[in-house]
């Protein structure tokens, strides 16, 4: 018995019949397509390295805030989750060619603990470090935070304008 809906030797024709919903075209190809998924390998050694990275002491979660990058023909622009931090506890320097993202989420220690029955959000000192492209002008980024976001706007240099160099003879 097969059931509902599915396909069997018995409907060569592609016409599925359903005693609820009566007989049905069905695309064969799509149906076997629609069950199948794609499994990227990579992507998944990816997901399990951050998850790693995450966790500087085992057992105990640390904060790793992450990082969206996006650029257009003026500007480089950096986009960090930093929720619950204030401004003055993040550091960003350059130096090298080396953007740096640093700062500290600290554990609210309260007076009354025995109500806690579990701390699931991450703490700890991050650091997270990206490397520049030559077309950034090192002297001209721009940080703000504005709810839970940091946001850093790296300008990029104009390029120089082809020379012609006539030679002499």
């Amino acid at each position: 018995q097969t059931l509902p809906g599915s396909l069997s030797g018995d409907h060569a024709d592609g016409v599925v019949r359903n005693p609820n919903r009566g007989p049905q075209q069905v695309c064969r190809k799509r149906s076997v397509m629609s069950l199948l998924t794609h499994w990227d390998p990579f992507h998944e050694l990816n997901r399990l390295q951050e998850q790693m990275s995450r966790r500087a002491v085992p057992g105990r979660p640390s904060f790793r805030p992450a990082v969206d990058i996006y650029e257009d023909a003026e500007t480089i622009t950096l986009t960090a989750e930093v929720p619950g931090l204030p401004a003055d506890a993040i550091h960003v320097h350059v130096d090298d060619g080396v953007l740096t993202l640093s700062g500290e989420r600290k554990l609210e220690k309260r007076e009354d603990e025995e109500g806690y029955h579990r701390i699931e959000r991450s703490f700890g000192s991050f650091t997270r470090s990206f490397s520049l492209p030559d077309n950034v002008d090192a002297g001209n980024i721009e940080a703000s935070k504005d709810d839970g976001l940091l946001t850093i706007k790296l300008m990029k240099r104009s390029k120089p304008e082809p020379k012609r160099i006539a030679v002499k003879g």
